[in-house]
């Protein structure tokens, strides 16, 4: 179920083809990676609470397990025609406005 909050007015959309990161004591690191003419180039970096990061978890288990349950399972290394379906995807949401 999607939530619908008021958006900041520096809210942006992006697309994502990779995510890393770490953590400390106090909070949770997730950096947001996507591949620029082959060259990784960080998008953003979200800063959480470990709490947050649990809820996150939780949450992307979720939806992975679901989009499995509908689609069939993601597999570790995409093929060759999910890259090149992937570099269309990414053009597309380039062209419709999303960073």
């Amino acid at each position: 179920m999607t939530k619908n909050f008021p958006k900041s007015e520096d809210y942006r959309r992006m697309y994502t083809t990779s995510a890393f990161g770490g953590f400390s004591i106090y909070d949770v690191r997730m950096n947001l990676v996507d591949m620029q003419d082959g060259h990784p180039e960080t998008q953003a970096e979200v800063i959480m609470t470990p709490l947050a990061a649990k809820q996150l978890a939780v949450w992307l288990t979720s939806q992975v397990k679901e989009y499995e349950r509908m689609f069939g399972k993601i597999k570790d290394k995409p093929t060759a025609k999910a890259k090149k379906k992937l570099e269309e995807n990414k053009k597309q949401a380039k062209t419709a406005g999303y960073s």
